[in-house]
């Protein structure tokens, strides 16, 4: 009897899995529908002309010119904000500090470097 019970968990595991994957089919494909959704009620012009430019040298022109893609603006905008505006981060404790008087000796030493 233990070979039967096995085989009816396996049986029954086997359509538990079966369900799962179902339902993971079905959320991927509701998740990129709602994804699509949104990104053409967020920016309903990149929906209908997601390139605006004719030619790639159009493009580079505008490149040269200063145009920055929107989604490239964003993504600096989020970046300087985490960064404090300036799009630097700056920390002298990971810098090595020299001994006491060691650039005071170096300059005595050479002074005509400098």
């Amino acid at each position: 009897m233990p070979g039967k019970r096995c085989q009816k968990e396996l049986r029954n595991l086997h359509i538990q899995e079966a369900r799962i994957d179902r339902k993971r089919r079905k959320a991927l494909e509701e998740l990129k529908q709602l994804q699509s959704d949104r990104q053409t009620a967020d920016d309903p012009a990149a929906a209908s002309d997601p390139d605006p430019f004719k030619s790639d040298a159009e493009f580079f022109a505008a490149i040269n010119a200063g145009y920055v893609p929107p989604s490239i603006a964003e993504n600096l905008a989020r970046q300087q904000h985490a960064n404090g505006g300036n799009g630097f981060e700056f920390s002298s404790a990971s810098l090595p500090q020299a001994p006491e008087g060691a650039i005071a000796r170096y300059l005595a030493e050479h002074p005509t470097r400098f």
